[in-house]
């Protein structure tokens, strides 16, 4: 006898919850993309200001890979990330409120970087709150590695080409070369070098801890090998440059300046650094730690099964929307408060009632007085007394919009020097003017016929200081409250003899009995 034959029962598709969650979690990850995308619509000044510096440096072109990488690094997760908890996240919307607020004063400041990491760090915060903190926290490191986008790290420049100046002194002089040095410019019997910005190695620096990064998270899976591999990352490029810059000066000291004296020492780095990279990468791989779970895997097998709301992830959504909207809507509301009012010709500061002691002279053109872009008011005027020489120097703006602004990079003390000649290096110093006392940033900077003392600071919203991070808080504060933003900068010198500490004593003496008087010059412009 035979079984008699069952019917081949019917295929169904499964409709239970592993189904249902799974479409859940995929519209209200469709939801959570369309809300990015439409913050980034609603900040598109300020992602704009990151394409443009992307396409016009090289120093920040892998800006252009962060958001794809990023974006690759979530997708290759996707068949696991939909099984993880979606659970939408109030604190997250006060994360998102606070990087908004970030943005606003950043943007009333004039200091794009602060608004672009404001901008960045929305991203996460609008995930993690339409999302939950589980699968937020799962994916991490593609949502951190978002930064890495935001073209910084300018105030590195400084310190990198001093330790390269260093570095490249101290090989020198190792190997037997004779070398004097006078800041980042030094001269050896064949010829003379400087360490300018693009020899600082800052693109090595960039370019080794991006790829670093990725690197470790992709190799490693524990936090102390991928943070241990990082710091090599971060610290193997400045040596690698320092040596780089050796060798250049030794290989064109040996050909008497015919070789690494031109574009080609630029190409040589570059083979140098890509050397570097690649012997890093191959060490790095020889602690590689074998594959376990990931990170979102060990999630979902903590969490109980569950199917995420529809319904939260677009009250969350919404209220994402809602807050990104509330910021630009402030920005623009000071900015019709305080219109531009720049003028082609910026008119004359009087500095009426200098002290009889101090004669009007003619001031020389120094090299290194500064070209204000758009000042409202201006002045640079030079007095004497007995063989004392010094300058003052006033720029005045008001109504301060970007490029035309009281802290602008095309005003640096020493914007307008020789190619090979550098400013000393910059403090702070405390000076007392009667009952009152005075921050001054001190700077030497060389001249024609010598060195001279400067110094310089601030008068905003009229807060006298020497902190650019004031400056930038007072000039926020005063147009998000509605209040004249008046902005000066001012500036004193005078030449160094043979007795430095000398140059200090006349600049003092002279704010001393002229400062009454300068600050009526700028008062009466304020007024006009």
């Amino acid at each position: 006898m035979t079984a008699p034959r069952m019917r081949d029962a019917p295929l169904r598709r499964d409709t239970g919850p592993p189904a249902v969650a799974s479409a859940r979690g995929q519209l209200n990850g469709a939801l959570t993309g369309a809300t990015v995308a439409l913050i980034l619509l609603i900040y598109h000044d300020t992602l704009l200001s990151m394409v443009g510096i992307w396409a016009r440096s090289q120093t920040f072109a892998h800006g252009f890979v962060i958001f794809p990488i990023s974006l690759w690094l979530i997708w290759s997760q996707r068949t696991v990330l939909l099984a993880i908890p979606q659970t939408a996240s109030v604190s997250a919307l006060v994360a998102l409120a606070l990087a908004g607020a970030l943005w606003l004063l950043a943007t009333l400041a004039n200091v794009q970087v602060l608004a672009q990491y404001a901008l960045v760090a929305m991203i996460p915060a609008s995930v993690c709150a339409i999302l939950g903190t589980r699968l937020a926290g799962a994916i991490a490191f593609p949502l951190g590695y978002l930064l890495l986008a935001v073209p910084s790290g300018e105030i590195l420049i400084a310190p990198l080409i001093d330790f390269t100046a260093r570095f490249t002194v101290a090989a020198l002089q190792l190997v037997g070369v004779p070398v004097y040095r006078d800041n980042n410019v030094f001269s050896i019997p064949s010829g003379n070098w400087s360490v300018v910005e693009a020899c600082s190695g800052l693109r090595y620096l960039i370019a080794s801890f991006t790829l670093g990064t990725l690197y470790a998270y992709r190799t490693y899976r524990t936090l102390a090998r991928r943070m241990l591999f990082v710091a090599v990352a971060l610290l193997l490029p400045v040596l690698a440059n320092g040596v780089r810059a050796f060798l250049i000066v030794l290989i064109g000291h040996w050909s008497e300046m015919r070789i690494a004296t031109g574009i080609d020492h630029l190409v040589y780095g570059w083979a140098f650094f890509g050397a570097v990279l690649l012997l890093l990468f191959w060490l790095g791989q020889r602690w590689r730690e074998l594959p376990e779970p990931a990170r979102c895997e060990q999630v979902v097998r903590a969490s109980p099964a569950s199917i995420p709301a529809i319904g939260s992830g677009r009250a969350s959504a919404f209220a994402c929307v809602l807050i990104a909207l509330l910021w630009p809507a402030l920005a623009a509301r000071a900015r019709v408060s305080s219109a531009p009012g720049t003028s082609a010709a910026p008119i004359a500061i009087h500095l009426n009632g200098i002290s009889a002691n101090w004669r009007s002279v003619d001031t020389p053109d120094y090299p290194w007085l500064r070209r204000h872009r758009h000042a409202h008011a201006s002045v640079i005027g030079s007095y004497a007394r007995a063989a004392s020489v010094i300058t003052v120097q006033i720029a005045h703006y008001r109504q301060q919009q970007r490029d035309a602004e009281l802290l602008d990079w095309e005003n640096g003390l020493d914007v307008h020097l020789a190619p090979h000649a550098s400013a000393g290096p910059s403090t702070t110093r405390t000076i007392t003017l009667g009952p009152t006392s005075l921050s001054v940033r001190q700077t030497v900077l060389p001249d024609v016929a010598g060195n001279v003392l400067v110094w310089v600071w601030f008068r905003q919203s009229g807060v006298d200081t020497s902190s650019a991070l004031r400056v930038k808080l007072l000039l926020a504060s005063s147009k998000l409250l509605g209040y004249p933003d008046d902005g000066v900068e001012m500036c004193v010198a005078t030449p160094i003899d043979e007795q430095p500490e000398h140059a200090a004593v006349v600049l003092s003496e002279f704010l001393a009995a002229n400062y009454a008087a300068i600050l009526r010059g700028v008062h009466d412009v304020s007024n006009d």
